[in-house]
């Protein structure tokens, strides 16, 4: 099966980016304010929603690459992200914002240089 990463801001309306060299995928499950731990020590809990976290990292990008690629995610500021999900089994589009997004450059000794872009993206 041919996996793909696509970004955009709208369902319908997506670009196909380069594949993550890494993706850290998170399940976080929203509970409610009354969850907690009980005097008793019994742990209460009523989940209220599930939210998935995204942890991008792509390495090696050019300079061009870079910069489309960031265009590509900050243009909105939640965008839908098409990605593979582990939980579900195969490739989804939910609806993300943006956390920290960083760019690391590595020089090289001929003067060139690359960028490692990391970018959070949390389900809305």
């Amino acid at each position: 099966m041919t996996r793909f990463f696509k970004v955009g801001g709208s369902s319908t309306a997506m670009t196909s980016v380069k594949f993550p060299t890494t993706i850290n995928w998170g399940y976080n499950e929203i509970s409610s304010e009354k969850s907690g731990r009980a005097k008793s020590g019994l742990m209460n809990k009523k989940i209220i929603a599930v939210k998935r976290r995204i942890d991008t990292t792509w390495r090696m990008l050019d300079d061009d690459q870079a910069s489309s690629l960031l265009k590509v995610v900050k243009k909105y500021t939640f965008v839908y992200l098409a990605y593979p999900d582990p939980f579900e089994g195969k490739d989804v589009t939910k609806r993300f914002y943006t956390d920290d997004i960083t760019a690391e450059c590595k020089c090289r000794n001929d003067g060139k240089y690359t960028w490692d872009i990391s970018v959070n993206f949390i389900e809305r």
